[in-house]
């Protein structure tokens, strides 16, 4: 889920790129608590996701 959110707020236009980005947010509190692996996932996820140019 988290990465089909980030691949969508590099490809959908602007105006929806809003109601994406607080979805993102949103998801951050459904991986509290999260196994470490799959912290661990998630961090390269955000890693690749902020380099984009």
């Amino acid at each position: 889920m988290a990465a089909r959110l980030f691949h969508a707020l590099k490809d959908e236009s602007q105006s929806l790129r809003f109601v994406v980005q607080e979805a993102t947010i949103s998801l951050a509190s459904a991986y509290k608590g999260a196994p470490l692996a799959v912290l661990q996932d998630l961090e390269i996820l955000l890693l690749k996701n902020s380099q984009v140019v």
